[in-house]
């Protein structure tokens, strides 16, 4: 379709598209989003949706992924790590569907390090004014208020802080079994 314009005119691109201009010449093509390691990323493919933790590009429409939730034909989400898939229809994901995944992450034990773009285990940290369990030299549990202090942040460093008293006894349990061995 050919459409002539006179000076002063002005056409609409729509979202999505870009104009490019060649010999005199407006072609609207649709706009091909590049996208970086770490990005967020939703698209729709094969009767599903996809959210995925982008990481390289494989091809023209194929992209490695560091992480990736997939719901589709009434499935529950499902997340997988380190693989790829096709994107023709992406797009950078909504700050809830950003959300979604890292709760689907947290859910399978998993968290995003934003800083060195990997996944790593979740760990658990008590926020200001939280109790959490820890186990004593005698293989007692106690319980201690999260104030932010370095003796805090050492026993989460060494391994020695849990969110329930029951993880810690189980722990305690565990370890004085590996010790009568």
């Amino acid at each position: 379709m050919e459409v002539k314009l006179e000076s002063g005119d002005t056409i609409t691109i729509p979202d999505g598209c870009r104009a490019v201009i060649k010999d005199k010449i407006i072609t609207v093509e649709k706009e091909v989003q590049e996208f970086k390691d770490g990005d967020f990323v939703s698209l729709s493919n094969l009767g599903g949706k996809f959210l995925i933790i982008y990481k390289s590009k494989r091809g023209f429409s194929d992209a490695y992924y560091h992480a990736v939730t997939y719901n589709g034909y009434c499935e529950n989400y499902v997340v997988s790590y380190n693989d790829w898939c096709v994107y023709d229809d992406a797009r950078i994901a909504t700050e809830e569907e950003k959300q979604f995944l890292l709760d689907a992450l947290h859910a399978d034990g998993k968290d995003w390090d934003a800083e060195n773009k990997r996944i790593i285990e979740y760990k658990w940290q008590p926020k200001d004014g939280e109790d959490y369990y820890v186990i004593n030299t005698l293989f007692k549990v106690l319980r201690f208020t999260w104030q932010s202090y370095s003796f805090d942040f050492d026993l989460l460093k060494s391994g020695n802080c849990f969110k329930t008293e029951e993880d810690a006894k189980a722990k305690a349990d565990e370890i004085i079994k590996i010790i009568n061995k």
